[in-house]
């Protein structure tokens, strides 16, 4: 290879089909999953719970707990930004994290990868 990354599709983990007015499927990826902590996995995969709670807990989980942004799961969830933007503030009322916030995370390296050490010539 030339340098150019292979962007591997996203496998298809979970189906759920929320309904804010008007009922729509979203396939979350395993890797979105693998990320979350048990207990709350099991709160998603529980099929006894209501589709809305379930999705309201795996965002709250992934954007609060473990730093994804909201650009970042609307582009995993396929969701347009504002429409998740807007389900989250209004129908799932679950804070959006503010740009002061999100910079301070980004400086502190609380959610960066750890780097590597070079190991070539």
């Amino acid at each position: 290879m030339t340098g150019e990354r292979v962007a591997r599709p996203l496998q298809a983990g979970l189906t759920l089909t929320v309904d804010f007015g008007k009922p729509r499927k979203i396939v979350i990826p395993s890797e979105l999953l693998t990320m979350i902590s048990e207990e709350t996995r099991k709160i998603v995969m529980d099929e006894v719970l209501y589709v809305n709670q379930r999705f309201k807990v795996l965002i709250e989980e992934l954007h609060w707990h473990k730093g994804v942004s909201v650009k970042k799961l609307s582009k995993y969830l396929n969701v347009p930004l504002t429409t998740l933007r807007e389900w989250m503030k209004y129908k799932l009322n679950v804070g959006v994290r503010d740009k002061v916030t999100a910079l301070q995370l980004a400086n502190t390296g609380r959610y960066k990868y750890h780097k590597r050490d070079f190991d070539g010539d």
